[in-house]
C-alpha cells in the first residue's frame, strides 16, 4: 500500500518548499495560506493533494501547526512529504478506520484551536450540516479548513473552491482554477511550475 501511495504522490508532482514561487497578482494571493484564513476551502481535481501540500508548506512557513485527517490506508506517504519540504514533526496525521468519522474529527480539531490548518482528506464531501460547522469553526479560530474530495461540492458553506490538475505533460505545470471564490467572484486561474520530488523518474 505504501509503495502505491508513494507512486501516486509522485504522479501528483509534489515539490520542494523552496519552489513556492511563480504566482502573480490577486489570483496567487487568493490561494495563499494567509488569504484563506477563516475560510472553508474545497480542493478537488487530480492534483488536489499537490495543491494541499503547497498550502501545508505555507502554513508551516507561518509557524502554524497543522492537522491532516484521512481514512487509514489512504494517508500521504511521509517520505515524499519530507522530500517536498514538509516538517513532519509539526503535522498531526489523524488516521480513522471509517471515512464518516473524518468530518467529526476535523470539527473537534478546529474547535479546539491551536492549529493553523486542518485538512480533511476524504472521497466524498461531508453532509451539509457538517460543512457549515467546519466553516464556522474556521472563521472563529481564524484558521484554514481545507476539504479534499474527488467531486466539487459547492455548498454555501464553502467559501472558496478550486480544481487543481496537472497539465497533459505530467508533472511540469500545475493548473488551479477557481470554481467559486466569495472574495473574488469574477473567478481566477493560476499556473505554476511543479518540480518532482527528488529521486522521481
Amino acid at each position: 500500500m505504501a509503495d502505491a501511495l508513494s507512486l501516486d504522490m509522485r504522479r501528483l508532482g509534489l515539490r520542494m518548499g523552496s519552489e513556492l514561487s511563480g504566482r502573480d497578482g490577486a489570483a496567487g494571493e487568493a490561494l495563499e495560506y494567509a488569504g484563506l484564513r477563516g475560510r472553508l476551502a474545497l480542493l478537488c481535481g487530480g492534483a488536489r493533494l499537490s495543491a494541499a501540500t503547497r498550502l501545508l508548506l505555507e502554513a508551516q512557513a507561518a509557524d502554524e501547526a497543522c492537522a491532516w485527517v484521512v481514512r487509514r490506508g489512504f494517508e500521504p506517504y511521509l517520505p515524499d512529504w519530507r522530500d517536498a519540504g514538509v516538517a513532519l514533526e509539526s503535522v498531526v496525521v489523524v488516521r480513522l478506520e471509517q471515512g464518516q468519522q473524518a468530518a467529526r474529527a476535523a470539527e473537534l480539531l478546529l474547535r479546539g484551536g491551536g492549529l493553523g490548518l486542518v485538512v480533511l482528506d476524504v472521497d466524498d464531501a461531508p453532509p451539509r450540516a457538517a460543512l457549515r460547522r467546519l466553516a464556522q469553526h474556521a472563521e472563529r479560530q481564524d484558521c484554514v479548513a481545507a476539504l479534499l474530495c474527488e467531486r466539487s461540492e459547492l455548498d454555501s458553506a464553502v467559501s472558496v473552491a478550486v480544481r487543481a490538475d496537472l497539465d497533459e505533460g505530467g508533472r511540469e505545470r500545475l493548473h488551479i482554477e477557481a470554481l467559486r471564490d466569495r472574495r473574488q467572484p469574477g473567478g481566477w486561474q493560476v499556473e505554476e511550475r511543479v518540480d518532482a520530488v527528488p529521486g522521481c523518474p
